[in-house]
């Protein structure tokens, strides 16, 4: 396959055979997903509370990163576009307080 950089996952069916790698709980799951046959990763981020989040949930990559913003819904799922596997990745969440703080939430780097 081409690289996935930048690509969306169910759009190349890469979700298919997705396993979670790693999650943390922050304000929902935030969880770093990588797909074998696609060799690549993304973050997805599920609200399990049924009043929204507004946030953004992001891919870190060593050489590329992507992010997409949550629409405030309560138990929505929202996910980014990929990274291929071959740079160390992580999973965040951003969250901006009222302060206008950004709170920041990661999976550790695989």
């Amino acid at each position: 396959m081409l690289s996935c950089n930048g690509r969306e996952p169910t759009s190349y069916g890469c979700d298919a055979d997705a396993v979670t790698l790693v999650e943390v709980d922050y304000w929902g799951t935030v969880a770093l997903r990588y797909s074998r046959a696609c060799h690549a990763a993304w973050a997805r981020w599920t609200n399990h509370s049924p009043s929204g989040v507004v946030a953004t949930v992001r891919i870190e990559g060593s050489a590329n990163t992507y992010e997409t913003h949550t629409a405030g819904y309560g138990y929505e799922v929202k996910w980014t576009r990929m990274v291929s596997f071959s740079q160390y990745v992580r999973a965040c969440l951003l969250k901006k307080a009222p302060t206008g703080d950004i709170y920041k939430e990661c999976t550790p780097y695989r």
